[in-house]
Order: structure tokens, then sequence, then C-alpha cells
């Protein structure tokens, strides 16, 4: 029998049924590129190191996550070689699933909304951010 703590931890919330196309791990890292786009010198990509520093990551690591994610097809890996860096690009596949993933975060979240009172949900909200910010210390 699972103890309290297990519980907690590993059936309290599963958002991994909601992923259905990608691994959670997968979708953030690209998440993330995405964000870091918006900002980047590159029209279509970003540099390895802004990446780094955007997810307070090493080089090394943000290099292993991306050829794990250049592996399922995701990604492509470009050389500036003006620059002498290296930067990716996220594919039409990664573009396409992330579309649909996005669709089935927001109709996970509006089934939320839907039946579960506000201020219970900003209660929740506000205690699982409590949650994060003690295991994060």
């Amino acid at each position: 029998m699972s103890s309290i703590q297990e519980d907690f931890f590993l059936r309290s919330i599963n958002i991994d049924n909601i992923f259905k196309t990608f691994e959670k791990a997968d979708y953030l890292f690209l998440y993330s590129i995405k964000h870091c786009m918006e900002n980047s010198e590159i029209e279509d990509g970003v540099y390895l190191s802004d990446l780094a520093e955007y997810m307070h990551m090493s080089i090394t690591e943000i290099s292993k996550a991306v050829k794990k994610l250049q592996q399922k097809g995701y990604v492509e890996w470009h050389t500036d070689d003006k620059k002498e860096r290296t930067y990716i690009t996220p594919t039409t596949k990664a573009v396409s699933e992330m579309h649909g993933q996005k669709e089935s975060l927001v109709s996970a979240y509006s089934k939320i909304i839907a039946n579960i009172d506000g201020e219970d949900l900003k209660t929740t909200i506000d205690t699982l951010a409590k949650i994060r910010k003690i295991l994060g210390e």
C-alpha cells in the first residue's frame, strides 16, 4: 500500500494524462525554445547559449536535451558561420504537435474552471505555488 507521501506526488494531480502527443519534459523544453525565439537575434531559431541562460542550465545540459529532441524530429541544429555559434530551430512537426498539445491543455483548463468554484481554484493555485516554492528551496 502506498504511503500518504507517495500518493500526494503520484496521484494527487496527474497531468501526464493530458500530454498525449509529447512527453511533458519535451513539451516544456520546446515551450522554452518558443519563448526564447521571441527575443532571439535569429528569426526562426535560438542560440544554444541564449536558451541555456533562459533555462538556467549549462550548455552541456542543453546540448544533451537538444540531441534527444533532434532524435525525435522536433528540432534541427544549425551553425551561424559568421558568429561561429550553434542555434536550433523547431521543425514543422514540433510546431504542429505543440499546437495540438496546447489545444489539449486549453481544453483541460476549461474543464477545470467549469467544474471548480473560482475561490476554490484560487486557493488551490495559491497552495500549489507555495508547494513549488518549498520544493524549490
